[in-house]
């Protein structure tokens, strides 16, 4: 009984972690669709991470928990947009 309560249990915590995996990686390409937007409206140069946070409505730590700098989000959006291609 044991053995089984803790398969369960198991399967259960690994089911938890797949829907918090698909739903931070829903999370993250909204806020790449948003900040492409951003983007293209104000030009990538001119916008700061500040700026880039607070636009869409999010904190700057929010942004960081999903993108590690500036950089890492273009990358993210340029991927984002070849896997649209």
């Amino acid at each position: 009984v044991k053995t089984f309560l803790q398969k369960k249990f198991f399967s259960l915590k690994v089911l938890i972690l797949f829907a918090k995996i698909i739903n931070m990686e829903t999370k993250e390409k909204e806020i790449l669709m948003k900040v492409r937007e951003l983007f293209m409206t104000y030009g990538i140069r001119s916008m700061t991470m500040d700026d880039i946070a607070h636009r869409p409505g999010m904190s700057k730590r929010t942004l960081y928990e999903y993108f590690k700098d500036k950089a890492d989000l273009i990358r993210k959006i340029v991927f984002l947009e070849v896997e649209r291609i």
